[in-house]
């Protein structure tokens, strides 16, 4: 293992100590009553082609799908053998031609088994299936369940609408001609084509509820009747049961309707029954039926749509029906369509693609041991199929994977949440994160400030302090009774990013107790500004911090003013050797708490996030050049190929420039020809900033501005230069296969050279608004 290796590695000790104090502070949690729950978002890269598209920016890709399954198919090995795989749909964003695929497992909490047969769910290998394997298999549905097989109906594709696109590829090239493989129009035309457009496409099986209450009851089917004489879907490469036509069925009045509603995640819930099965002992009714299950033959595999149900009961139902269809068929399958009911007697941990990555979410652990197991879990089964937690710049920075591993609390069942039931809680963490500017920073990734992923609440709008200070002034205190709407009403819209987005902020309530449906009212805070760490007893470190705190706040509640840190965000608290000093005091200020952190627990997360280029000394004192922080800014709207963007200007970068040893009345260090601010750090030593212009980009903030490399850096000692360095990005293309490769790259990139003949440049005084920073871009 590489000395940088080792850096980001927490020795076994260092983690025995960690997990001991672990389990101190769950038995304060579990002392206090607190009943705290805790989930996470990694997210990972292919360790093989970190720089491929689909591994930098895209959200899907030719391999991605592929590794989430079988990624997921391990972690249903460690977590529950008896779970749930659901292959499903995920999110539609905008410019997106399809909804993104959701990879999910699903399991009881009580440990009974969902789904037994692991071999009935397809792999990729799996031998072809055809449309007669999906009729058998639906009609073994419809006996599971006891409905009339004449209510199955075959699917077709509309053969007017693909014959009309065909007729508008140019005239000179046929559909699959190679040269149109890169229009996704003419690529769904030849897919479509090459199905064959007579062919029986899926197989629809009306499917209802007798009852939706979650009591025993029948299922119900229908005869679908069509004014076309058949089921022509919707054209589209959706599967077939988003495509159905349900538009036109029979007009029904509103009261006839079968309408479904969600239920409330904090409503009571009786036990589940072991195996629930279909009801069979009375004659189903003749409402109306607007669900249904499909069944069709799609990439050789057989895909089993699951219609909308509203309780967990009926899914569970169609499961066993399903399962012992599929059984007794011998037919591999996947399921997608509509997952299970959000429902706190099931467990879920899903596999989703975003930009770059693949995030896995994982299941709420109950405690930290728990905790432990899932996060070391998740890391270890994603390295034995060839994914990586980290990847690296050309110029040996190393980064992490993107996304974010944001950390989510909550409680077992969304009523028992902590922050609902002491909303003094949360009120607690706002003013301490806001007091201390190195929990939103040395976690989080190369990217912050006021239109990241995670801005602080003070970054933007220098009104919300003022704001904030009135309605945490209105939660009452942790003996006073709270309805549990009133923290949302008081904080939805001061937690909130520029645009008013509330996903989007440092410490996110957007799943506490949202006033927009159930799936808003969750219980949960998510901390978003912790990215993803390469080690996972970096990440579980991480977690700790936010337990702790938390389990010191439920004892100890916190009240005191917000600070106004002004420009000092942005100057200050931008450089390494500010964050780490604040940082030290919290870590103080939890051991004041009892809980007895050592700072070396996080000496990773400090290599991790501000590589040092290089050290020196001089002149008595020792220097060291370490990567700091810069807050990128939003440009102005960009139209491209029909879409709007709104891109960052990355062309500006940041290093620190700190010394052990720096006398002011004798040292004095000059960056191109113009003297460091050094200041005074708590930690003793002497520190600045260095912001500049490291690349031209094709769109950016002041465009007559050159590129400020290669830095020239020079130390003065009673106005004599003693020694000089260059700083330049590495002139590569690739990226370093390994720590050790990027270690050496970046060092690098800091040379010594002889020292300059010249005299001291005069030293100026700081800037009024980054008193610590000397930006290159200025000329005072």
């Amino acid at each position: 293992m590489s000395a940088n290796e080792d850096a980001l590695h927490l020795s076994d000790s260092a983690w025995a100590a960690l997990n001991a104090l672990g389990e101190q502070v769950d038995a304060d949690l579990a002392a206090q009553k607190v009943r705290l729950t805790m989930g996470g978002e990694p997210t990972f890269v292919a360790a093989d082609d970190p720089h491929a598209p689909e591994w930098s920016l895209a959200a899907i890709g030719p391999t991605k799908a592929t590794y989430a399954d079988t990624l997921l198919r391990r972690l249903r090995e460690r977590f529950a053998p008896d779970g749930l795989m659901h292959h499903g749909k995920g999110k539609h964003y905008p410019g997106e031609a399809l909804p993104r695929w959701a990879y999910s497992l699903f399991w009881r909490a009580d440990g009974k088994p969902i789904w037994r047969d692991a071999a009935r769910i397809a792999h990729a290998d799996a031998p072809e299936a055809n449309a007669e394997d999906a009729r058998s298999l639906v009609e073994a549905i419809a006996a599971q369940l006891d409905v009339p097989k004449a209510c199955i109906i075959a699917a077709y594709e509309d053969p007017d609408h693909w014959l009309r696109r065909q007729a508008e590829l140019p005239i000179n090239l046929k559909p699959g001609d190679p040269r149109l493989a890169g229009n996704a129009l003419h690529a769904s035309v030849a897919r479509a084509l090459a199905k064959g457009l007579q062919r029986v496409a899926a197989f629809v099986l009306p499917l209802g509820r007798e009852r939706d209450d979650a009591a025993p009851s029948r299922w119900r089917s229908q005869e679908w009747r069509f004014r076309r004489g058949a089921l022509v879907l919707i054209p589209g490469e959706m599967p077939a049961g988003d495509r159905l036509p349900l538009a036109s069925l029979p007009w029904l009045h509103f009261d006839e309707f079968p309408l479904q509603s969600t239920p409330d995640p904090s409503e009571e819930r009786d036990a589940l029954p072991d195996r629930p099965r279909a009801a069979k002992d009375k004659p189903a009714s003749t409402k109306p039926v607007r669900t249904a299950l499909t069944v069709e033959a799609r990439e050789g595999k057989l895909w089993v749509f699951m219609p909308p149900l509203e309780r967990l009961e009926h899914y569970l139902e169609l499961l066993t029906a399903i399962e012992d269809a599929a059984g007794a068929s011998k037919l591999p399958l996947r399921l997608e369509g509509y997952p299970p009911p959000a429902d706190p007697r099931l467990r879920t941990l899903s596999v989703t693609p975003d930009p770059g990555v693949i995030e896995v979410n994982v299941h709420a652990a109950t405690s930290w041991r728990e905790g432990v197991a899932i996060t070391v879990g998740v890391y270890e089964d994603a390295r034995a199929i060839g994914l990586t937690a980290e990847k690296f710049h050309t110029d040996g920075r190393h980064a992490s994977t993107g996304g974010g591993n944001h950390i989510v609390f909550g409680a077992a069942h969304p009523s028992d949440s902590p922050f609902l039931r002491r909303p003094d809680l949360l009120k607690s963490i706002l003013i301490y994160f806001q007091h201390h500017p190195s929990l939103s920073y040395f976690f989080s990734g190369q990217y912050v400030g006021p239109s990241s992923q995670a801005p602080r609440v003070d970054e933007a709008r220098h009104e919300a302090l003022y704001e904030l200070e009135l309605a945490l002034a209105r939660i009452p205190a942790p003996d006073e009774e709270a309805p549990p709407w009133l923290i949302d009403r008081l904080l939805r819209n001061l937690l909130a990013d520029m645009a008013g987005n509330t996903h989007r902020a440092e410490v996110c309530i957007d799943k506490l107790f949202s006033p927009y449906g159930a799936m808003g009212r969750l219980g949960l805070v998510e901390f978003r500004a912790f990215e993803m760490a390469p080690e996972a007893r970096m990440c579980a470190a991480e977690q700790l911090l936010l337990r702790a705190l938390i389990a010191w706040f439920w004892r100890a509640p916190l009240d005191a003013p917000l600070i106004r840190w002004g420009t000092a965000l942005a100057d200050q608290f931008m450089l390494p050797e500010f964050l780490w000093a604040d940082f030290q005091s919290v870590l103080a200020d939890l051991h004041g708490a009892g809980y007895a952190f050592d700072d070396a627990w996080f000496a990773p997360q400090r290599a991790f996030r501000f590589p040092e280029f290089g050290a020196f000394e001089a002149a008595d004192a020792a220097f060291t050049v370490r990567q700091a922080l810069e807050p990128w800014h939003v440009l102005a709207e960009h139209y491209d190929d029909g879409g709007v963007s709104r891109p960052v200007d990355s062309s500006l970068s940041r290093i620190e420039v700190a010394a052990n040893g720096f006398d002011p009345t004798r040292h004095l260090i000059a960056c191109n020809g113009r003297a460091l601010p050094m200041t005074l750090a708590p930690s003793g030593r002497h520190a600045a900033g260095v912001r500049f212009k490291a690349r031209k980009l094709e769109r950016g903030l002041h465009p007559t501005i050159e590129p400020h490399l290669p830095l020239a850096l020079t130390v003065f000692d009673r106005g004599k230069a003693v020694a000089s360095f260059s700083f330049d990005a590495a002139k590569r293309s690739d990226a370093p296969a390994s720590r050790a490769a990027a270690d050496r790259r970046r060092r690098a990139q800091l040379k010594p050279g002889p020292a300059p003949n010249s005299p001291p440049p005069p030293q100026q005084p700081p800037s009024a608004e980054f008193p610590t920073t000397l930006d290159l871009r200025r000329n005072d």
